[in-house]
């Protein structure tokens, strides 16, 4: 075994490595939205098949007894074939860090026994920081491919078909005081745009992030809704029961992520602004249109595809999914002695009902 070589790692330390990068493709929560409308699935293939639905199969036709049945078309979809992304990172621990690390007995003889706790094991934090990339980078591709019907990777753009109809704009700007009118625009939309009439009693929920939100809320405010039924402190959804009842509920959702540059030199990370990964200034509305009784219904997956990076995959059974592994070979070699945790997945989205995504901007 290689820890015995280098008296550094054992089996321990990549399990727990290893569960905290791979957490994130366990089943989805009850109220993971964006895992419910396109969740994460494994495909054993080097490319991805983009099929769209296109129709719902159509009624079985008359005929007369004894005369041949009516010929119909095959299937109801397009395919198109299309190459996955690549998406890998690394955090390298030399020898600097093992040092330190050897210090506080998470790692060599001290540490024999296993992890001397949370706060001092600086690589389980580093397989956190992973996973935590690695779920940002999956929640982007799919809200991507939701609001923005498109997965970019490397330079090429890939379109899922959404109809130009279904992206709507309202009717005022709500970030504009005074005259932007979040709730009357969506009422109008829901009871009168032929887009979404056919879906209008098959909409569950209002999908917005935290600045849409207060957009709306602040426009509420300026019509004087929250003063008048004294609800000022008051959430969206509250405020929606009392000058909006007719619209479905909204769902904020915060997902973000920073930026962050590293200085080599002093040893500093700078955090950029948050970015939501719902985009600003737009709604999603959310059908449960198989009206199959689920929280949320799918309009796709995320599928991640082959990767080489599981020592008990065979031909028959090929490596899938989201991968992490721990480089040691800087520990043999002993001259400049390191440890590099890797984690990253092969895949992209597929936006297999692009027909019933619905976006309406401001």
């Amino acid at each position: 075994m290689k820890h015995i070589l280098s008296g550094i790692l054992g089996d321990r330390h990549r399990r727990i490595i290893h569960s905290v990068v791979e957490e994130i493709s366990v089943s989805p929560s009850e109220d993971s939205i964006i895992d419910q409308l396109m969740p994460i699935t494994d495909v054993p293939a080097g490319v991805l098949e983009h099929e769209t639905i296109s129709g719902s199969g159509g009624m079985t036709q008359e005929r007369a007894l004894d005369a041949e049945g009516k010929e119909i078309p095959g299937q109801s979809s397009t395919s198109v074939l299309y190459k996955p992304g690549s998406y890998q990172e690394s955090i390298i621990y030399r020898e600097s860090d093992l040092l330190k690390l050897r210090k506080y007995g998470t790692l060599g003889e001290r540490g024999a026994t296993g992890l001397t706790g949370g706060e001092l094991d600086h690589m389980e934090r580093g397989g956190k920081k992973l996973s935590v990339r690695l779920k940002n980078r999956a929640h982007y591709l799919r809200w991507e491919a939701i609001f923005n019907d498109r997965f970019v990777w490397q330079g090429v753009t890939k379109t899922f078909g959404r109809p130009s109809a279904n992206v709507i704009t309202a009717a005022t700007d709500w970030s504009v005081a005074n005259t932007g009118k979040p709730f009357e625009d969506l009422i109008t939309i829901l009871n009168t745009n032929p887009v979404v009439r056919k879906y209008r009693n098959m909409i569950k929920a209002l999908v917005i992030n935290p600045k849409t939100e207060a957009d709306i809320m602040k426009r509420a405010l300026e019509s004087g809704y929250i003063t008048n039924a004294n609800i000022q402190s008051a959430g969206i959804n509250k405020v929606r029961e009392f000058s909006a009842p007719g619209l479905p509920p909204f769902e904020v959702v915060a997902d973000a992520y920073q930026s962050e540059s590293y200085d080599p030199e002093t040893q500093l990370i700078t955090l950029g602004d948050a970015e939501y990964l719902v985009p600003d200034n737009k709604v999603l509305l959310v059908i449960d249109f198989d009206q199959s009784g689920a929280l949320y219904s799918q309009y796709g997956e995320l599928q991640l595809t082959e990767n080489m990076n599981d020592p008990s995959a065979t031909i028959q059974s090929p490596a899938v999914g989201m991968y992490t592994f721990i480089d040691e070979k800087g520990l043999e070699r002993r001259k400049n002695p390191f440890v590099e945790l890797v984690a990253g997945f092969n895949g992209g989205p597929n936006l297999m009902r692009p027909d019933d995504v619905i976006v309406i901007g401001y």
